[in-house]
């Protein structure tokens, strides 16, 4: 992997991660994710768009999306991840972009990083096979029971190859504009430390 290329997907996930925080401390959402305490049953698993590199977040989220929380399962997650596992193909053994997701128009934002889980990719296994590890942060599997996501109104839509989110009960629906819950959370929380919130890695 070349280093510009490394260096861009770093940065983008540090900020994947920056959003996904962002929309999860949003208070409305972090009560909609857990309104009677029960955390033990529910987890918070969060998809935020994964954008070209920009120095600031608030300049790099450039659409008027709002939060969606919604209740999914394993197999929704894995179905999702399992897309987003698709952006990448091998070129003489070194992964690049997918043609799909550059022709006929170019679709990076429609690549998800989700946070709350950790997760692999085999891109040497065939698309739709990809997800080979999957779990909560603690090592744990994600268990039979319902889940919440929390994502953006446009993807909850199962625009951009999430057809599966289609059908998945929507639990509540936020009003304030992505760019300026970033901005808000921000200025409310700077400096803005380290985020760990989800693991990932790629193989090939």
């Amino acid at each position: 992997m070349s280093t510009s290329l490394f260096m861009r997907g770093l940065l983008a996930l540090i900020m994947g991660g920056g959003f996904c925080w962002v929309l999860y401390r949003n208070k409305n959402a972090e009560d909609a994710f857990d309104p009677e305490g029960r955390h033990q049953r529910y987890l918070p698993v969060i998809s935020g768009v994964i954008l070209p590199v920009f120095v600031l977040m608030t300049a790099a989220y450039l659409f008027a999306n709002t939060v969606v929380v919604m209740e999914v399962t394993e197999e929704v997650i894995r179905r999702c991840l399992e897309r987003c596992a698709s952006y990448f193909e091998l070129e003489n053994g070194q992964p690049k972009v997918s043609a799909a997701f550059l022709q006929p128009k170019v679709e990076h934002y429609n690549y998800d990083f989700f946070a709350g889980l950790d997760y692999t990719f085999d891109l040497t296994r065939p698309v739709g096979q990809r997800v080979v590890h999957l779990t909560r942060l603690d090592g744990s599997p994600l268990g039979p029971g319902p889940l919440r996501l929390c994502t953006s109104n446009y993807r909850a839509t199962g625009t951009g190859g999430y057809e599966v989110l289609r059908d998945c009960p929507v639990l509540w629906r936020g009003s304030t504009e992505m760019p300026d819950m970033v901005a808000r959370y921000i200025r409310e929380h700077s400096p803005v430390g380290k985020l760990e919130n989800a693991r990932f890695r790629v193989i090939w």
